[in-house]
């Protein structure tokens, strides 16, 4: 599901980056607020396009990375838990 326009921008996100683009992708909310071990809400590998480029990625949830969005950071383009 796609994390809905006026999504709240500031927080923790759990993401990666385009393969393509290189561009930082969110794909989950961070349930743990940038504490504790990285808990995504679905395991194993799934795929998705990119928001930027369109290109196809695919991601074990084992490789996500935390980071922390700024009040400017775009969040419309990724998924959410």
């Amino acid at each position: 599901m796609r994390v809905a326009d006026g999504a709240e921008s500031r927080g923790w996100a759990l993401g990666c980056t385009c393969g393509k683009c290189r561009r930082r992708i969110v794909l989950f909310r961070d349930s743990g607020n940038g504490r504790g071990p990285i808990e995504a809400p679905l395991r194993g590998e799934f795929g998705f396009a990119c928001p930027y480029c369109s290109s196809d990625n695919t991601i074990n949830t084992r490789e996500l990375v935390r980071f922390q969005l700024d009040s400017g950071a775009q969040t419309d383009g990724g998924l959410a838990a």
